[in-house]
């Protein structure tokens, strides 16, 4: 069911794409030597319509993140950037946990998870979109692999846990302003947990969509 939700979601996010594409700001046309995208910071504020907690001592039925943190983007070459972020998020959903009777429940709780990542990322449609004027911040389609560390804290067991992802990506990002844009990207990959009680285990199945807005300075 979960399957079915998540890619029902990602081509509904997909077709919004393709029809907001032809609302983008345009920018001024550059002499085609200087066709490389650009750095630049800012910050930005995401929905994940489905978020993995990844802590071990529980189960995920349900959840709903909203992300709010800081992006560094630095071009490394004439399609590529290295972004570097930092961020905090609040985490809405169903738990499965023990009681003091021993019984098991599913509970709605509300969960906080820093996260701090890395991601190259190749900006493949980026000449052609900058040749039209469509390529202000580094809009259009784009591949990823996002290399993550998350840290939460599990009340029940009044333990901490750090996780590691690795999340190949596949989004597009449209500019509304010189200053603002928007992205959506989805993936599947894998993550670890890292903790007192787990070590380093067999990697997780991860999935990934999110929408995003963020404002450049």
């Amino acid at each position: 069911m979960f399957m079915k939700h998540f890619f029902a979601t990602f081509f509904l996010v997909l077709f919004s794409t393709l029809v907001c594409a032809q609302k983008e700001v345009y920018f001024e046309s550059i002499d085609s030597a200087h066709m490389k995208v650009r750095s630049f910071h800012g910050v930005e504020v995401s929905l994940l319509p489905y978020k993995t907690r990844m802590d071990p001592f529980q189960l995920d039925k349900f959840s709903l993140s909203g992300y709010i943190g800081y992006a560094y983007e630095k071009a490394v070459a004439k399609t590529w950037t290295l972004r570097l972020t930092a961020g905090l998020h609040t985490v809405y959903g169903d738990n499965l946990r023990i009681t003091p009777s021993n019984q098991v429940e599913w509970v709605k709780q509300t969960d906080l998870i820093g996260q701090v990542g890395v991601e190259p990322r190749w900006h493949y449609t980026f000449k052609q979109r900058y040749a039209s004027g469509r390529g202000g911040l580094n809009a259009g389609w784009f591949l990823g692999m996002v290399l993550s560390m998350e840290l939460s804290y599990n009340r029940d067991y009044a333990v901490y846990n750090k996780t590691l992802r690795l999340l190949p990506t596949w989004g597009y990002r449209s500019s509304l302003t010189p200053r603002l844009y928007w992205e959506c990207a989805a993936g599947v990959g894998g993550y670890w947990y890292l903790s007192q009680y787990t070590n380093l285990m067999a990697p997780q199945l991860d999935y990934s969509l999110r929408l995003g807005l963020t404002h450049t300075f």
